[in-house]
């Protein structure tokens, strides 16, 4: 006998220790709900408070969000190296740049881009953690076609799943109102063919923190609204119930890595 085509979804809670209101959103979802892998900056602020955390939740599919950009006008990073190890990644102040596609106009040397990961993930494994994957912060590696193949090689030799290579359709159910967005994602599940699919979110908690990130040309707090809402569908639970109900099994990278 056949087995029946399923569902299956991947729910990745991105921007662990960009602030501890995300981070405390990241841990409460990851908690309770159905989410279970977790992608960390190394070189965002609170990356420490991050790693604490996920420590404490060892079922999870942890994931280095590598990352080659510091986007919030309010909240600068820089690399994990020295500025001055790499210099092609950074601008005069030793920031990251606001925008990744910045990038096009001076190209990133190759070479430091690779050290600039590599450094990111030693930083997350010395931070105690044990990754399984590594994905992109803002998709980077659209910026150079010369980026992707190496990237890969590294994660290869690092012995991480290139969340790039996943065969996972993108879950975007249609706008709901604020509030509803749980209903969304099981209406639009119940909904779709069977499949493979991948829904990214950024949950956070509401805080002084997140409420008071902006991002170049928009106005402060607009960008907490949706992450408060993602927290509040993640933590909800019946999202879990739901899921059963549209036949829909929640997987991680983990299961991915290991197929």
């Amino acid at each position: 006998m056949s087995t029946p085509p399923t569902k299956r979804l991947l729910i990745r809670l991105d921007d662990a220790g960009l602030n501890l209101d995300t981070n405390r959103g990241i841990e409460a979802a990851a908690r309770t709900g159905p989410g279970r892998s977790v992608g960390i900056m190394a070189c965002t602020p609170a990356f420490e408070d991050a790693a604490r955390r996920l420590r404490n939740l060892p079922r999870l599919a942890i994931g280095v969000h590598l990352t080659l950009n510091s986007e919030w006008t309010n909240l600068r990073w820089g690399p994990v190296l020295p500025a001055s190890d790499v210099p092609s990644l950074v601008d005069e102040e030793g920031f990251l740049p606001l925008n990744h596609q910045l990038y096009r106009n001076r190209p990133p040397v190759i070479a430091e881009v690779i050290a600039e990961l590599r450094a990111q993930i030693a930083a997350v494994r010395a931070a105690g953690l044990k990754p399984c994957y590594a994905d992109e912060h803002m998709v980077f590696a659209s910026i150079s076609p010369q980026l992707a193949q190496p990237i890969r090689e590294l994660l290869s030799d690092e012995g991480l799943f290139y969340a790039r290579d996943a065969r996972l359709l993108t879950f975007k159910p249609e706008d709901r109102p604020a509030g509803s967005r749980m209903s969304a994602w099981c209406q639009a599940l119940h909904a779709a063919a069977p499949g493979d699919y991948l829904l990214v979110t950024h949950p956070a908690c509401a805080g002084e923190e997140l409420a008071g990130l902006t991002l170049p040309g928009k106005p402060p707090g607009e960008a907490a609204l949706s992450r408060i809402d993602e927290y509040t569908a993640l933590s909800d639970p019946e999202l879990a119930q739901g899921l059963t109900t549209a036949d829909v099994r929640p997987i991680t990278y983990r299961d991915l890595q290991q197929a």
